[in-house]
């Protein structure tokens, strides 16, 4: 949308175009060559206050955005105020607000590509995944609620909304005590708590060796792709040792075909995306190198 300025300026060269050609042109710049325009040239610079194009194109690159292709029918100029809501309430702290349902299980919340997932627990203890599309004035995007129940307990979660992804790390109730404590993976459609379309399998097992709620364990997932990176962390102690030693244990998958890699690894464990990129440091050979694993 194009507001011509009623102003006159000189008949010389460039300028001496119509507003509508001008602005045709300027459109066509980076936005570095545009902003200089705009500080330098009184007349480009009402030219430019004037095109909502150039302005939406100059108040992205204020607030460090970038456009994206509108496919939910907001013009321009719509998105061009709600860019400047989203500016102005960040000045004046002003940020939309969410009340969550229900009673958050041990602060355990997750968030991923605009959406937040808190493990939530009934009168009955039963546990199940709430999970919030976060809203957005500026993006014109509204806030969508679901509850996905009926998926055993939750030690971890991890969320990849642009591959409707969800993955769920519990403990295997099936497992041979004696064969050493198992964990399970369950691959799930994000929006339906059903199997993902692309996994062949439902639940991938494998085993762990470390108890959930083993002293002092904890447990962290990362998505990269079709690959998860599961890192169990615990303490080793022996008699005489109240410190013991941190023992660190990662498995790297492909959800998609169930196919697994075990690297067991000590003291640092580091997952680094979009290539996942494990490096691990031995107390006892500290020889300034580390050892690196990609997958």
């Amino acid at each position: 949308m194009v507001e011509t300025s009623s102003k006159t300026h000189p008949q010389v060269g460039f300028l001496s175009l119509a507003d509508e050609l001008i602005i045709n042109i300027l459109t066509r710049l980076d936005l570095r060559t545009l902003v200089r325009c705009h500080r330098v040239c009184s007349v480009l610079h009402s030219i430019i206050q004037s095109a909502v194009d150039l302005q939406y194109k100059i108040n992205l690159d204020m607030v460090g955005m970038q456009d994206v292709p509108a496919n939910n029918g907001v013009g321009i100029v719509d998105r061009l105020k709600m860019l400047k809501d989203h500016s102005r309430a960040w000045k004046e702290g002003n940020p939309t607000e969410t009340v969550l349902d229900g009673q958050m299980a041990d602060e355990r919340y997750y968030t991923c590509g605009g959406v937040l997932g808190y493990v939530n627990i009934d009168r009955d203890m039963r546990e199940s995944l709430s999970l919030i599309q976060i809203p957005s004035r500026s993006r014109g995007i509204p806030e969508r609620r679901w509850t996905l129940k009926d998926i055993g307990s939750i030690h971890e979660v991890a969320l990849d909304p642009s591959q409707n992804l969800l993955v769920v790390v519990s403990d295997d109730e099936d497992a041979d005590p004696q064969g050493g404590w198992s964990s399970q993976l369950q691959i799930l459609d994000l929006k339906t708590g059903e199997t993902h379309r692309l996994a062949q399998q439902r639940v991938l097992r494998y085993a762990s060796h470390i108890i959930s709620d083993e002293l002092g364990s904890t447990t962290d997932v990362a998505i990269c792709g079709r690959f998860l990176a599961i890192s169990y962390s615990r303490f080793q102690t022996s008699v005489g040792d109240l410190d013991g030693d941190r023992v660190d244990t990662i498995v790297v998958l492909d959800w998609m075909t169930g196919d697994t890699h075990l690297v067991r690894l000590s003291t640092v464990v580091l997952v680094q995306l979009p290539m996942i990129c494990i490096a691990s440091v031995s107390t006892e050979k500290m020889t300034g190198k580390l050892p690196t694993t990609f997958f």
